[in-house]
């Protein structure tokens, strides 16, 4: 399906301009590869809405540039909009859904995560759980006393909580019919909304934002830090390699482009994953030489990658696989 959905002021000219290619999940639906040809490589990629990419037909999204090119690659995608780490792993070990064909289940030969800046924070981790029937939260909470007047907000926004990837909830089906249905007034109205109640309800997970103390940003990189053990130990326990791919911020980009040095984040993330033996890629340097070379703006006002930008994400994604071999 394709629906539009907003991209710059309300209705301008360009309101419609935004067309996402989506099946009633939200995710991408390129053909699955032939599991069973030997001379193939499967890479399972995860991530959120980089690797959703956005207004990007399925064909010019950055990892169907990477398989187009390789004729023994072969990439299948699962991404979940602000989706953390910890939300990820989960879904890697239930990569059997992903890869299965003609009833028979495959094993990829590689799983590579994409995160952002902000993913050592957590995410938009309420994800539907079948074992429940309901969708639940698969993040570990951050421990800190909320006052009365915090649980009384957080009990009112509750109520404008929407979970309609996978929830199968009667009002999130209608809600998901009406983003990806073919009136485009309805379904960017829909759509709008949807954003508005992600934006209050997750725009920091469990309202963490609503504390101003030092020893939050330790808090959350202890709890990273726990995803990322999780990560390796699915990655044994699966008996499949893993990778990590960081996409920058345009703020990111701006500062790297004056000082050609990393950040505090940026070296935490390398260090960490280097921790655990994990291959870690910055893609900060491959949307640096982009711009160089194409002297063009390279993200969307949202931040997510434009097509200069998909084509500096493509060349990082396409390093990480070849760094080592599969």
């Amino acid at each position: 399906m394709k629906v539009s959905t907003l991209r710059g002021n309300p209705w301008d000219k360009f309101e419609f301009n935004n067309i996402v290619y989506r099946d009633n999940n939200l995710q991408h639906v390129p053909a699955k590869p032939n599991f069973q040809d030997p001379n193939q490589k499967n890479i399972f990629l995860l991530g959120d809405s980089m690797v959703e990419s956005v207004s990007t037909p399925v064909e010019k999204v950055f990892y169907s540039i990477v398989d187009s090119n390789h004729d023994n690659l072969s990439v299948v995608p699962f991404h979940f909009a602000g989706c953390s780490l910890q939300a990820l792993v989960l879904y890697f070990n239930q990569y059997q859904a992903f890869f299965q064909k003609d009833n028979k289940v495959f094993k990829p030969n590689l799983a590579v995560f994409q995160i952002r800046p902000l993913s050592y924070q957590g995410g938009n981790t309420v994800l539907f759980d079948p074992r429940l029937g309901r969708p639940r939260d698969f993040q570990d909470p951050i421990n800190l006393i909320k006052s009365d007047v915090v649980v009384e907000k957080e009990k009112f926004l509750s109520n404008f909580k929407l979970d309609i990837k996978f929830s199968p909830k009667f009002q999130d089906k209608l809600f998901r019919d009406l983003v990806l249905g073919e009136t485009r007034i309805v379904s960017l109205l829909a759509w709008k909304f949807f954003q508005w109640t992600s934006r209050v309800t997750n725009q920091v997970p469990n309202h963490e934002e609503l504390f101003v103390e030092n020893k939050l940003e330790e808090l959350y990189w202890q709890r990273f830090e726990n995803s990322v053990r999780l990560l390796k130990a699915s990655s044994i326990q699966n008996q499949i390699p893993v990778r990590v791919l960081l996409v920058p911020s345009p703020e990111w980009l701006e500062r790297y482009s004056y000082t050609h040095e990393f950040n505090e984040q940026e070296k935490r993330y390398k260090n960490l994953f280097d921790k655990y033996g994990i291959p870690f890629h910055n893609s900060i340097i491959d949307f640096h030489l982009e711009r160089q070379n194409a002297g063009n703006k390279l993200f969307f006002d949202d931040g997510h990658p434009n097509s200069y930008g998909v084509k500096a994400l493509s060349n990082a994604f396409d390093k990480l696989l070849m760094e080592q071999d599969i």
